[in-house]
């Protein structure tokens, strides 16, 4: 007796947890928590930024329940504002910010994206900068003894923003091989090579 009692005690707890926990589900897919609030990318177009326009944002972010935002400082063609990336004004507006963001209980976080304005410029060695890996085939048919001259480079296009496009041209591309590959098919009589260019 005592057995089966201690049982419906047991089950009756569990049961209780069980319907507060779908009640607490119910609550919270009502009003999320913090933590499941979404974020948003907040891209700052090439300085054209202000301190009442940082609060009016944060502030529409907050009454429509975002939780927090990814800064991107970018350029797209902008006309450069009064803030240019990493200035003292610029920094004084992050802080600015990042202040108001805890305020109204939101996050922040930054990317530094490459190849645009906050990670790119004069300062960036070609050699350290983006590059793209291309490859060229040559079939051959063997067996042979014949030398061959493997120079045939790739088309590659120039990486540059549109605003540097005028100083982008063939002498500013560089490339260099990485390595050259020959190996024989099986399927065909054959090799092929394959020079990697950088």
């Amino acid at each position: 007796m005592k057995k089966q009692f201690l049982t419906a005690i047991l089950g009756l707890c569990i049961l209780a947890g069980a319907v507060r926990g779908a009640d607490n589900l119910a609550k919270s897919f009502v009003r999320p928590p913090d933590s499941a609030r979404p974020w948003v990318y907040w891209f700052w177009l090439n300085g054209n930024i202000t301190r009442e326009g940082i609060t009016a944002d944060l502030e529409a972010m907050k009454r429509v329940g975002i939780g927090g935002v990814l800064i991107m400082e970018v350029d797209q063609g902008a006309p450069l504002g009064p803030a240019a990336f990493m200035s003292l004004p610029w920094r004084e507006l992050f802080k600015h910010a990042v202040a108001e963001a805890k305020r109204l209980g939101l996050e922040v976080n930054m990317n530094d994206d490459a190849g645009w304005n906050g990670s790119g410029g004069p300062w960036i060695k070609p050699e350290q900068s983006m590059q793209k890996v291309v490859w060229t085939e040559t079939n051959l048919t063997g067996p042979s003894r014949k030398g061959m001259s493997v120079s045939k480079k790739p088309s590659m296009a120039c990486p540059a923003p549109r605003s540097a496009r005028a100083t982008c041209g063939p002498s500013s591309r560089r490339s260099s091989t990485a390595a050259n590959l020959a190996f024989k098919c099986r399927a065909w009589p054959r090799a092929m090579i394959r020079p990697t260019e950088l």
